[in-house]
């Protein structure tokens, strides 16, 4: 994101009206909040939670590794354009998923283990600044759709119709100028 190549691309795609989306592991993200204090017209959109990690060095000291997920979305999250999308936990990467697993998780079961990601996210960026997301077809490896979305609305369960709204299609609409919501 540092090379100038890079930053042309981005300034064609504001000049463009369109919105710059970034899938990042926890380590990189100096170079999202560079981009977005550089260029604060242009919308950035961090998919996947910002990529936490749980793997390697991460998965021997998964505290240090949420410690540090915390700090550096915080410091994202300072740069008011841009917005995160909560999603994508289902994946090795993130060390929340047995790669050996027998069946899926329930939707209540994916609840209970990615709610701490989901807790913190909402509590740094809030509901305003947050879209839920599937990560489909990559997520079909461990799970379906439908327990995907039904956790989410376990995990979202005790916030207000309004923030819910915003989560779920308010902020999309908005972040991808979509002009109506889809359906009654």
């Amino acid at each position: 994101m540092r090379r100038p190549e890079f930053a042309r691309g981005i300034r064609e795609l504001r000049e463009r009206g369109l919105i710059f989306e970034a899938w990042t592991f926890q380590s990189q993200y100096r170079e999202v909040v560079e981009l977005a204090r550089s260029e604060p017209a242009m919308t950035i959109v961090l998919d996947h939670f910002g990529g936490p990690a749980g793997v390697g060095g991460y998965a021997t000291d998964k505290r240090r590794s949420m410690a540090e997920w915390k700090t550096g979305l915080r410091e994202v999250a300072r740069c008011e354009n841009v917005y995160l999308k909560l999603g994508g936990l289902n994946q090795g990467f993130t060390g929340l998923v047995d790669v050996d697993q027998s069946r899926p998780l329930t939707s209540l079961e994916m609840a209970k283990q990615q709610e701490e990601y989901f807790r913190e996210a909402i509590n740094i960026f809030g509901t305003k600044r947050c879209i839920m997301e599937s990560n489909f077809p990559a997520d079909m490896i461990f799970t379906s759709y439908t327990i995907i979305w039904n956790a989410f609305k376990i995990m979202t369960s005790d916030l207000s119709d309004e923030e819910r709204l915003d989560l779920f299609m308010h902020n999309a609409m908005r972040v991808y100028n979509i002009d109506a919501p889809i359906g009654n």
